[in-house]
This record gives structure tokens, C-alpha cells and sequence, in this order.
């Protein structure tokens, strides 16, 4: 015959016989606090289990609620008994600790096996912080990155970052040099992965050498110290383009034609944002003649227009270009022939009553005649001193 007596105080006896009796008013103690992470900086959303030892058995859903030196408060209990509460710390954005520990725990319901309960919330000798070396960092690098550039941004804009270079030499400044522990990470992905490339900074300058783009995507750096901690990042969008876009369509003139003085040249394209240049084609063989542009004009809703200055009562030969953003230039365009047709000027006439014969009878008549006779023999004479 058994016999369980319990009184107000939870002091519970056991009479397990007439003669035998069994009292157990001895409450459970929480004696340490522990964890099986390992020793290391722990950042923002990384897992730590922390174990409360009890110097008995509790009861299943026995639990405690410890409060961190970070602020956090992490749920330790047991859902089917035995001398152990467990549970898992998840690191939170602005929480940070050099040595891990815990600073205080509330009861929310801890009993041992014969129902007494643990009321005392001292903290035990044997801590986090005694066991363990574990640091909480969520704090990131503040170094921004500015002033991305390309080496070679082919096309009218030289900072569109619209090219049909591939490989590439990467400009940035960072705002501060790198701290210690501090790396600096690249990627040419869009972020979808990353290199570390602190190799390639001197000071506050960054120059990523040897980069081969493909497609379209972004540029991305950011800077991540030694927990893994990450600062903003910054990025650009580019695109590598190598299509050659279509050759300009001309519209006026759509025939060999007449002009004075300069020309208008008018057509269309199918891409917006593209350039249209005019050169000369003097031999009119369908090919510029050198690299020196007349004229330009960027394609709007479809259309594009430009001038072509014409030398004076001459026939005037040119070619159009297409360019399209990432430098990508069309086959020429013939522009029709265009003749300049300025009339030839006409030489003055004298005013009638300017137009005199000359008087033959005139003095200057009969001198001018004079002097065009030849001298009379008798009249040359060999000069002494000749002889």
C-alpha cells in the first residue's frame, strides 16, 4: 500500500507502508548555463543553442525564459522531461555582445518529478561567458563605394555603360581605406556571386583588372568585415552589345537632285537613341571617305535629319552611318548625288556713255605709235668708248 500526501508548501511525502515513509521537499536549481556552438563571431540571423543544466529531473513543458547580454530573450524548456532546457538564440538586427553570456532568466513553470518547483532565478557561476567565447557582431562596415566606371564605354556616351567591349577594367572609389578585417567583394552577376578582390585596392582606390562582361547585368561591390557582416552595396546596370544595328534609310532626296548652298538629308531608322552620320563620299564609290563627320543627328520616334554643306556648281557625293549606343556601327547608306546649282556669275558691262573710241588723231595716239617705230639708221651711232 502506497499513500502520496502533499501539504500547502508542495512538500509532498510518499508512504510506501505502515513503517515507511519517503518525504522529497527539495526544489530544483538551475546550476549552468552552456552551448555547443563553437568559439567564433556569430552575425545577423545565425543560430546559437544554448542548454540551462537542472540538478534534477523536471517535469515535461517545464521552461524557462533567459534574458541575453544582447537584449534577446531566448525560451528554454523540455517537452519530455529530464535535467536539461534547451533552446535556440536567432541573432537579431542591432544585437551585439563581445563574450556572450546570460544576464537573467524568468520562470515560466519548472517542476521536478514529486511537483516541488524551482523559484530561485540566481544566476549560476557557471555561464555562457565562463564555457564559451562567442561574440555577436551585427555591425556593418560603413565604407561606401562611388564612381563606378569602365575602360572602354564604346559608343556616343562614355558613361552609359552600353558597350561592346567585354573585357574590362573596373573603376571605383571607396570612401575610406579598407579596416582590418574588412574585404572588399566584386561581382559582374548582379550579386548572384561574389570575388574577393581587396587584391585589387590601393588606399581608397579600386581598379579591377581583367574583367570579361557578358550579357546584360550589373556591377556590384560591397565591403564585409571578418563576422560576415556586409555594408551597402553598390551597383550599375550594363550591357555588352556587339550587333551591328541597320544602315540608315534615305528618304530625301530619293533621287539624284538640286540644291543651293547646303542640303537637307532626311530618312528613317528603327532603333530611338541611335546616331546618324553624314560623311563624304568625293569618288562616290558607296564608302566614306575618312573618318571626318559632316554632320549628325540622333534617331527620334523613327525619324532623323541632317545637313550637308555642297561645294558651289559641283556634284556632291555622300554616305550615311548608323551607331547605335554601344558604339556599333551599320554598313554606309548611299545618299543620292546632289548638285549644287548656283548660276555662274555674269561680268559687269560698262555704262554706254563710258564706252569712248580712242581718237587716233590724239596726242597720246601719235606718241604711243611713235615710240612703237623703228630708229633710223643714220641715227645709231657707235659710241666711242665702244670702239
Amino acid at each position: 500500500m502506497s499513500l502520496l500526501i502533499s501539504d500547502d508548501a508542495s512538500t509532498t511525502a510518499m508512504l510506501t507502508g505502515a513503517n515507511d515513509a519517503s518525504v522529497d521537499a527539495t526544489r530544483p536549481i538551475l546550476t549552468s548555463f552552456s552551448t555547443n556552438a563553437d568559439d567564433d563571431s556569430y552575425r545577423l540571423g545565425d543560430s546559437i543553442d544554448i542548454t540551462a543544466a537542472i540538478n534534477e529531473t523536471v517535469q515535461a513543458g517545464s521552461s524557462i525564459i533567459a534574458t541575453l547580454d544582447t537584449g534577446a530573450t531566448v525560451v528554454l524548456s523540455t517537452d519530455t522531461g529530464g535535467n536539461q532546457l534547451s533552446g535556440s538564440y536567432i541573432v537579431a538586427a542591432d544585437e551585439n555582445s563581445t563574450d556572450l553570456t546570460v544576464n537573467s532568466y524568468a520562470i515560466t513553470g519548472v517542476n521536478d518529478l514529486a511537483g516541488n518547483a524551482m523559484t530561485t532565478t540566481a544566476i549560476p557561476a557557471a555561464n555562457l561567458a565562463l564555457s564559451s567565447d562567442i561574440v555577436i557582431d551585427t555591425i556593418a562596415p560603413d565604407t561606401t563605394i562611388t564612381d563606378i566606371t569602365l575602360s572602354a564605354d564604346s559608343g556616343a556616351d562614355d558613361s552609359d555603360f552600353k558597350t561592346n567591349v567585354a573585357l574590362q577594367t573596373i573603376s571605383a572609389t571607396l570612401s575610406q581605406t579598407l579596416q582590418s578585417g574588412d574585404v572588399l567583394l566584386g561581382s559582374v552577376d548582379g550579386g548572384t556571386s561574389w570575388t574577393d578582390i581587396s587584391d585589387q585596392v590601393t588606399d581608397s582606390d579600386i581598379r579591377w583588372t581583367g574583367v570579361t562582361l557578358t550579357g546584360a547585368s550589373a556591377i556590384a561591390f560591397r565591403v564585409e568585415d571578418a563576422t560576415g557582416n556586409s555594408g551597402a552595396t553598390a551597383s550599375v546596370n550594363y550591357t555588352i552589345d556587339t550587333t551591328s544595328p541597320a544602315a540608315p534609310k534615305v528618304a530625301t532626296p530619293d533621287a539624284p537632285a538640286q540644291a543651293r548652298v547646303t542640303a537637307l538629308i532626311e530618312g528613317a531608322h528603327p532603333d530611338d537613341g541611335t546616331t546618324v552620320s553624314l560623311y563624304l563620299d568625293s569618288d562616290n564609290d558607296g564608302e566614306a571617305d575618312d573618318t571626318t563627320v559632316i554632320d549628325t543627328a540622333l534617331v527620334t520616334d523613327g525619324a532623323w535629319s541632317v545637313s550637308a554643306p555642297l561645294n558651289i556648281r559641283s556634284d556632291n557625293n555622300f554616305v550615311l552611318i548608323a551607331t547605335d549606343e554601344a558604339g556599333n556601327s551599320s554598313v554606309p547608306s548611299d545618299v543620292p548625288t546632289i548638285t549644287e546649282n548656283t548660276p555662274a556669275p555674269v561680268p559687269p558691262r560698262l555704262p554706254r556713255r563710258n564706252r569712248k573710241r580712242a581718237n587716233p588723231r590724239s596726242k597720246l595716239s601719235m606718241a604711243c605709235k611713235k615710240a612703237q617705230r623703228p630708229l633710223p639708221t643714220r641715227m645709231v651711232r657707235p659710241l666711242k668708248w665702244l670702239r
